[in-house]
């Protein structure tokens, strides 16, 4: 008894020794669990006083930087090599104020642009006032800390004889989209030179310019671009008087306000390949590639083939050497050939504008099936008492085939007619977009007597012989 009293009071401790390590572990899974929040919240909190730090400090910074422009001369307002000419960098380096610390690498940036006040009875300057944009950004994100927005008006009214220029900088291959950051040029006028970039919508404002005198160098203001890289200025022909170096010229007035679009683009190329059935093909001159630009309309080129793809690069001599983005049509003109198009409804001209997914891509190809042209000769017999005789003014009818078409003509004495200038059908290889399309041929003489042959096959160069034979069944009557 004693020796199972002591062995009970072991399996005893061994069953409290394990419940104790097994709440051990709970309390130290709980504490983890604790202290996993404890530190997200720490680091949530801390992570919450930089960015409350960041703004709080940059707000100060643009306060600052607002009270110090508006202690400053209105003439002095404005960004160096800016829009608005003026004193203020563009961009500075910010780390804070008052000895602080912003903690990150930061910059202040400053914004100057005119206004109009648009005052009825008033001309309309373009710069009655001025706006300051003031914004400070961290660098690593371009996140904005703060921002404020001021306004600064002149000690005199601003003047009411000037005139005022305002362009818009527009990609003509996408179908006019405003484009940004584009330098705009002022140049020859008494009021040149001025330099401005486009804004967010594409445009640039020049305001109180001296009008220009009516003779003299400086009689007319230029406006050049500097397109970005990858893209042409497009040239203004439309806009009279043409000048050829610069996409916009005027003579301003006094209280004028001229508008205008710039227009930049990426070259386009057009690839030519003739997908051409039966054998090799060349030719001088017989692919036309024809503008459906507004201001370009009809105007086209020719081009030598010469049995592989070609590259168009220019058609328009007012741009050139630049081909400009827009509808083209191409067209092959070579005799005893024709090009098909997916219904094989015969010659097409195939449109399509170039290039498409600009300005990511710059290059559009016109695919184009042609096939040469064959003829189909048809002798039309009959057998009589015996002996086949040729059937002479017989008429026979061509029917269908990829131009659904419907001729008719007599046999001649020989009881032969031919068709030529016929669309292949049939099987051909490779297979163009017009396989499987037969014609029908129907022969019949004076008496009624006739026959039909509905799978007949024409291929590429076929010049009618041998001829397909038709012999009419004889009903007693004939005029074979």
């Amino acid at each position: 008894m004693a020796a199972g009293g002591i062995r009970k009071r072991m399996h005893s401790w061994r069953d409290e020794k394990g419940f104790l390590l097994i709440e051990a572990l709970i309390a130290l899974f709980i504490f983890a669990i604790a202290a996993t929040a404890v530190v997200n919240l720490l680091s949530s909190s801390t992570t919450t006083t930089t960015r409350v730090k960041q703004q709080t400090l940059g707000e100060q910074g643009v306060m600052n930087q607002i009270e110090k422009i508006r202690s400053m001369d209105y003439n002095a307002v404005g960004t160096i090599n800016g829009c608005v000419p003026g004193s203020i960098n563009s961009s500075v380096p910010f780390t804070g104020l008052n000895g602080e610390t912003l903690g990150v690498p930061a910059h202040l940036n400053t914004n100057v642009s005119y206004m109009s006040a648009n005052v009825p009875g008033s001309a309309m300057t373009g710069a009655d006032y001025k706006k300051i944009t003031v914004s400070i950004t961290r660098d690593v994100d371009g996140k904005i800390l703060a921002q404020a927005t001021t306004y600064l008006a002149p000690k005199n009214e601003p003047s009411q004889i000037t005139g005022t220029i305002q362009a818009t900088v527009s990609d003509y291959g996408a179908a006019g989209t405003p484009m940004s950051g584009v330098q705009v040029n002022l140049l020859n006028g008494p009021s040149s030179p001025e330099t401005c970039t486009t804004n967010s919508s594409g445009s640039v404002t020049f305001p109180g310019l001296i009008p220009n005198p009516t003779s003299g160098g400086q009689a007319y203001y230029d406006l050049t671009v500097t397109p970005p890289s990858g893209y042409q200025v497009l040239s203004d022909d439309a806009e009279p008087p043409y000048h050829s170096k610069t996409p916009a010229y005027i003579q301003l007035s006094p209280t004028q306000f001229w508008t205008t679009t710039l227009s930049v683009f990426k070259p386009a190329t057009i690839v030519v390949n003739l997908q051409v059935y039966g054998q090799p093909f060349t030719c001088s001159g017989c692919v036309t590639v024809t503008s459906n630009d507004p201001r370009t309309t009809g105007l086209s080129k020719n081009f030598d083939y010469t049995g592989g793809p070609i590259t168009v690069s220019n058609i328009v001599p007012a741009d050139s050497p630049y081909l400009v983005p827009g509808q083209y049509t191409v067209k092959v003109n070579e005799s005893g050939y024709v090009q098909v198009n997916q219904s094989g409804a015969g010659p097409v001209a195939d449109t399509q504008t170039i290039p498409a997914g600009y300005p990511g891509n710059t290059t559009g190809t016109f695919n184009e099936p042609v096939v040469q042209l064959g003829a189909l000769g048809v002798k039309v017999t009959e057998k009589i008492s015996g002996t086949v005789v040729n059937c002479t003014n017989s008429s026979v009818t061509l029917t269908g085939g990829p131009n659904a078409v419907n001729q008719s003509a007599n046999t001649n004495s020989s009881g032969k007619v031919t068709f030529s200038g016929l669309t292949p059908g049939g099987s051909l290889t490779p297979t163009p977009p017009l396989s499987n399309v037969y014609y029908t041929v129907t022969a019949q003489d004076a008496y009624g007597n006739s026959k039909q042959n509905s799978a007949v096959t024409v291929n590429p160069g076929d010049t009618g012989s041998p001829p397909l034979a038709i012999r009419l069944p004889n009903s007693g009557n004939s005029s074979c």
